[in-house]
């Protein structure tokens, strides 16, 4: 786990917030680095993303999202695929008019991976919202493989924690805050923890992200420093 942690660009969960009016939303990125929990799944370079969901009057919602990979190293998450595609199912309320709460089935699977061992994986998430400025959340992955430089495991349980705050300065600039801890079933390391820090700028549809992002030593010892410690990302998403 790390130790020391600059925190870097918030993961504030998808669809964390009050429901959603009913109907489609969606939305193109392009980002220098695809970092998930800390770590980067591009080997620190560039990739393309895009989501469609629908969102029904009740809170329920139901999506996929999708992003280039490129993990020739094999080590986390899939060695050699060539795209990862998230289909998830949810349902988020606003429960007073300062909490909101939102409760999702993910399914992870990789397009044309090569190896011989599978890394799609189901997960399970809840997170809990305090006036659109304070997250907390909790995923659980009853299945996951994962290979690292320390050893491997396959269809073992994984679980992440996260907190996360979002700042307003201004209607057009918002200032994030996050951290949290990865529990990976690996050998001779548990987990580590990871953090980041960020700035969005807001221009109508366009949304200009500048994160850091930094793991703890742990995280090095797993995936090597190349793919985890600090790196800094540019985002640039467009909301359609």
């Amino acid at each position: 786990m790390r130790c020391r942690l600059l925190l870097v660009l918030v993961f504030v969960v998808a669809a964390t917030g009050p429901a959603q009016a009913q109907g489609w939303r969606g939305s193109i990125v392009l980002t220098s680095d695809y970092v998930q929990r800390g770590v980067s799944q591009t080997d620190s370079d560039p990739a393309v993303q895009g989501s469609i969901a629908y969102w029904y009057p009740t809170g329920w919602y139901l999506g996929a999202w999708a992003s280039t990979v490129d993990t020739a190293r094999r080590y986390y998450a899939a060695s050699g695929a060539q795209a990862e595609i998230n289909g998830f199912l949810g349902y988020g309320r606003r429960i007073t008019p300062d909490w909101v709460i939102d409760i999702k089935a993910v399914h992870y699977f990789y397009l044309n991976d090569p190896a011989p061992v599978k890394y799609d994986y189901n997960e399970f998430a809840a997170s809990v919202g305090w006036r659109e400025r304070l997250y907390a959340s909790l995923a659980l992955s009853p299945d996951s493989t994962q290979f690292a430089r320390t050893g491997g495991a396959r269809n073992r349980t994984a679980w992440a924690g996260e907190l996360s705050l979002q700042q307003p300065l201004s209607p057009w600039l918002t200032w994030m805050l996050g951290v949290g801890y990865y529990d990976m079933p690996s050998a001779q390391v548990a987990g580590y923890l990871y953090g980041s820090t960020s700035l969005a700028v807001q221009l109508r549809r366009v949304t200009l992200e500048l994160g850091h992002f930094r793991t703890s030593s742990a995280a090095a010892r797993l995936f090597g420093s190349d793919l985890a410690g600090d790196r800094t990302v540019l985002t640039v998403s467009l909301s359609l």
